[in-house]
């Protein structure tokens, strides 16, 4: 066979020289393009970011009013409740004080001495009585002692109960005094009528 000639074929992979003389510019004009868009979006996202903090910003300032307003609400709350159990706790404590006066005197009059059975004296100085010879409490005179012990403006509600128990009293007595005179009443007429029918 006769010699042909045969242009190079240099396949998909090699250049001829003018290609790989236009590469290097073309590269470089690629490589330029390349970093310019990746120094636009991180440009861009960079921007989405600061825009982002801002907005978060703002909206942590603009809550910062409500959330003030939330705490001193919430405080205001705190000393009603405070308040409300102190009054408690007070008006409890004045219960407890008046109790104590109106139990009266729980001391015995002396002691057994166990080891020589003679009699000893009472120990501790005697509480004071607020009930009077009449069987009544001393309402003024409990007043008064609710108010030296630090309650004389709880006094008034305190007693109360001092002065339906005395009220309570008197009804009965005065209930017995009336039985008593209508029995009377009742035995003197059949006294009489027991003498009327003897004669």
């Amino acid at each position: 066979m006769p010699f042909q000639y045969q242009q190079f074929d240099a396949g998909p992979w090699v250049q001829t020289i003018g290609q790989l003389m236009r590469a290097g510019p073309e590269a470089q004009a690629r490589a330029a393009l390349a970093i310019g868009q990746a120094q636009a979006q991180g440009a861009q996202q960079s921007g989405q970011a600061w825009a982002g903090a801002i907005q978060n910003v703002g909206q942590a300032i603009a809550q910062v009013p409500g959330q003030i307003q939330q705490m001193r609400q919430a405080a205001q709350q705190q000393q009603l409740r405070d308040l409300q159990i102190g009054q408690i706790q007070r008006q409890v404590a004045g219960q407890k004080a008046l109790a104590g006066l109106m139990q009266g005197d729980t001391l015995p009059a002396a002691y057994t001495d166990p080891t020589t059975g003679g009699t000893l004296p009472a120990v501790r100085p005697r509480q004071e009585s607020f009930v009077g010879s009449d069987g009544l409490y001393d309402v003024p005179k409990l007043t008064a002692a609710l108010g030296a012990r630090g309650f004389g403006d709880q006094a008034a509600d305190l007693v109360k109960g001092a002065e339906t128990i005395n009220d309570s009293i008197l009804k009965a007595q005065d209930a017995r005094q009336k039985m008593a005179q209508s029995n009377a009443i009742l035995f003197g007429q059949a006294a009489a009528s027991n003498e009327a029918a003897v004669r």
